[in-house]
Parts: structure tokens; sequence; C-alpha cells
């Protein structure tokens, strides 16, 4: 659910039982409540489908009992909310403590700190971070990496947050009347002002979790046509 309204609907089945008709049931349920994504499991297996054209087109085949740790949890990370609209090549990579640190050496061997797309070892995107957070990691942002530009320093995701601001601002992006809740117009009375912090002519929501921060982040990026997945935090483990 979203701001009410339902985003996915998960045809459930007991385990072993045939899924050859429940996505035509399923799809009668997405009709009546207009949804666009379906789920048809039985446990075991997992059918991932899209509405496109009137009809409902397979996204991702899972079958979790024949799957490893990681695959599975790279394939689920389609129901996560975040990410239920994102293309499956768009969706962050969730790498195995084993290949990360082959990698690694891998690129350390080359003589290099840098992957192979140019930016620093140990850069992830935003979308990354999210994930990482959600999962209940701990670590800290030492800079952030935008297309084009050198890395910025930055000691805390207050700060890592102020510079995506700035960077969208100083690009006129930001629409006049800001972005709800996060970027406000200097101009309006803020009810909770100790929340926000200056930048420029605008007041940004700060005061939030860390979580928080991170999505008002992506948000802002989104709504002034930015890819969260083009811009990169090297992080402090």
């Amino acid at each position: 659910m979203h701001q009410g309204k339902p985003h996915v609907v998960i045809e459930a089945k007991a385990l072993g039982t045939s899924l050859q008709n429940a996505q035509k049931q399923a799809a009668t349920y997405c009709k009546a409540l207009g949804v666009s994504f379906l789920v048809c499991t039985n446990g075991d297996v997992w059918n991932f489908y899209e509405l496109k054209k009137s009809a409902f087109v397979s996204r991702l085949e899972l079958k979790i009992l024949s799957s490893d740790t990681y695959k599975t949890a790279q394939d689920l990370l389609l129901l996560w909310k975040p990410l239920v609209y994102s293309p499956v090549e768009r969706i962050p990579r969730i790498i195995p403590p084993e290949a990360s640190s082959k990698r690694s050496r891998k690129s350390q061997g080359r003589g290099g700190r840098g992957q192979k797309s140019g930016l620093p070892q140990g850069a992830i995107s935003l979308k990354e971070l999210q994930i990482r957070l959600a999962s209940g990691w701990e670590g800290s942002p030492r800079y952030i990496h935008f297309p084009g530009r050198q890395e910025i320093p930055v000691d805390s995701y207050k700060d890592m947050l102020v510079e995506i601001v700035k960077y969208v601002d100083e690009q006129g992006l930001i629409p006049p009347n800001g972005i709800k809740t996060v970027v406000i117009p200097s101009g309006v009375y803020l009810e909770k002002p100790a929340r926000y912090s200056k930048v420029n002519s605008w007041f940004v929501c700060t005061h939030a979790s860390t979580p928080q921060k991170v999505e008002y982040a992506i948000r802002v990026l989104e709504a002034c046509g930015k890819d969260p997945l083009q811009v990169y935090v090297i992080v402090r483990e």
C-alpha cells in the first residue's frame, strides 16, 4: 500500500499447488483495484507480472527452494515498495561478500582504486544505500559523487542531503513551489523551523532519521529529473 492505494496484488496458493490458473484469477482482482503489478506464488515458485497494454506480461519467475540465498534476495527486491516501478535491469545488485572481496582484490591488482565505471572503490548508488540501511547497516557517508564531477566530502547524512539540494539548485531544477515536505521556498512560514536548514533560497528538512534523509535525497533527485542510480556515495563502514 502507498498513500492508501494498493500497488501489488499477491495471489498465494498452498506449497506445491499448481499456478496454472492463478494469474487469470488474480488479474480480475487487479482490474477491480486498479493495480498494475501481480505476483502469483505457491511458496516456492514466484511469478511476477506487470500490466502492459491491457495484458499482464511476465517480469520474472523465481524458484526459492532451488535458488541460492543472494539470488532470492535479489529477485525479491521487486516487491520492495521503492523499487516496484523500477525496470529489472535498474534494480541495485546484491553482491555476496565473497564476490565483493574478489572484485575488490581484482580492482586493486589493476593498480587503481576505481571500479569499471571509474567510480572509487566502495561507491554505491543512493538506491543501494537505501537498501543497506533498510537491512540494518550502520555505515556513514564519506563522499558524494555526482555525474561528471569530483567527489564532495560529507560528514553526515545531513551534509549529503544538503549537497544534493545544492546540486539540483545550481542547475535551476527545483520546482518554484519546492518539493513537498523536503524543500520549501524560504519565504514560506514554517511551523517547525528547527527541523529545517537554510540552503541557498530554500529550507531543507534535515531533522529526520537516517533512512528518511536518504529517502528525501532520492525524492529531491527524482522531483528534479535526476536519476538516483547515477548519484553515488562513498561510505565509511
